[in-house]
């Protein structure tokens, strides 16, 4: 490796206790070998099905019991991946949330306790820069670089709002799919979809037909300058295969 190149890694959407063990391990394996100078995440570190919008409150009790679960999974994974960028997404928000619109003062208290744990574990975890999920604040760049959780239900829409132009390279989770897109406008530039590191058969996304199109996957680049070179992480055929790998 030359000295003037930096490492990268990205990942993102692994959901607390619904983390795919393979995938897991496959973004450790590759980092152990590929010894990256930045690990980003991109988000949705936790789950949080009971906050979801929409869930009725016989599914919120029912699954308040396994907060406690989802929480330590979250923790015990940015633990050991330990991300040096952290851009907080959709799922994570659902707690910030719930606090502002809660109106038990039990659930505040729980919901307090919950926020206080996860933001111990990313400190803990030796992360330096954390964005919050707001439209204005949730880009992380290094070099050509740029990447945030992503936003809406219109990916495409998203890339041609976030892009920056000259070159550039976007990165998102949020849709679960691993997708590359050569950005139609002047200069140029790439739009990259990483895939998740969730299982892709969780109950309330099983009768959506885009989860048909979800795919376990992450990503990784050498940069230099102003250059870059990207490459996803695929699974095929129940074998990774992974980036760079000679």
């Amino acid at each position: 490796m030359s000295k003037n190149e930096t490492r990268l890694v990205v990942m993102t959407d692994n959901h607390g206790s619904h983390g795919d063990p393979d995938t897991l391990n496959a973004i450790m394996a590759f980092c152990d070998d590929f010894k990256p100078h930045y690990r980003w995440h991109l988000g949705d570190n936790w789950d949080f099905a009971c906050l979801r919008k929409g869930v009725s409150q016989d599914e919120r009790d029912a699954s308040w019991s396994a907060m406690d679960e989802d929480v330590e999974a979250g923790c015990e994974w940015l633990n050991r991946y330990r991300p040096t960028h952290y851009t907080k997404g959709n799922h994570c928000n659902r707690v910030r949330k719930l606090i502002i619109n809660t109106d038990s003062r039990n659930r505040l208290d729980a919901l307090k306790k919950v926020e206080k744990s996860m933001s111990k574990a990313i400190r803990q975890s030796g992360c330096k820069v954390v964005k919050e999920y707001t439209v204005r604040d949730n880009l992380i760049s290094l070099g050509p670089i740029d990447g945030g959780h992503g936003f809406g239900g219109n990916p495409l829409r998203y890339a041609m709002t976030y892009h920056r132009g000259y070159g550039r390279a976007l990165l998102c989770g949020h849709w679960h799919t691993a997708r590359q897109e050569m950005m139609k406008r002047y200069e140029g530039g790439v739009f990259w979809m990483l895939g998740a590191a969730c299982s892709l058969e969780m109950d309330y996304s099983d009768t959506h037909i885009s989860s048909l199109g979800h795919q376990n996957g992450f990503m990784a680049f050498i940069i230099k300058d102003r250059h870059y070179i990207g490459r996803q992480a695929h699974k095929f055929n129940g074998r990774w295969l992974m980036p760079f790998s000679s």
